[in-house]
């Protein structure tokens, strides 16, 4: 919900440093409701909802997910069951 992603960003927005820098501070994936398994990032300013590439093989019943920050790609991705679905976002270094 809208709510719970403007509370994510004002705790988020409170741990802030000057060393964060560039235009994405965080996603995630959303996991309930009509926006099940768009992803949301925000760089501060707004909230933005997008499709990702490998959303199409996102099990919904999901447990665990795991995420790769790769710095030297500047990608962020998704893994589901060990397997790599897509990325979520890039262009991040």
């Amino acid at each position: 919900s809208p709510d719970y992603h403007k509370k994510f960003h004002q705790d988020l927005q409170r741990e802030r440093t000057n060393r964060w820098e560039g235009n994405v501070h965080y996603c995630c994936i959303g996991t309930h409701g009509t926006r099940h398994g768009h992803c949301y990032c925000s760089d501060w300013e707004d909230i933005k909802y997008a499709n990702w590439e490998g959303r199409d093989d996102f099990d919904r019943d999901w447990t665990t997910l795991g995420m790769l920050l790769d710095l030297g790609n500047g990608t962020l991705s998704v893994y589901q069951s060990g397997r790599r679905l897509g990325t979520l976002n890039d262009g991040l270094a």
